[in-house]
């Protein structure tokens, strides 16, 4: 049994935010569950 992941990304809005958070997605395990948090 595998466990899910949870991958937290802190953004701005930014940028380098906006290319970070397409990286991390492109990267991230099948059991991996990505979550973007706006901190505007």
């Amino acid at each position: 049994m595998s466990e899910r992941r949870k991958i937290e990304i802190f953004s701005a809005g930014c940028p380098a935010c906006d290319e970070t958070v397409q990286m991390v997605n492109a990267i991230a395990c099948p059991s991996c569950d990505v979550e973007v948090l706006d901190m505007r």
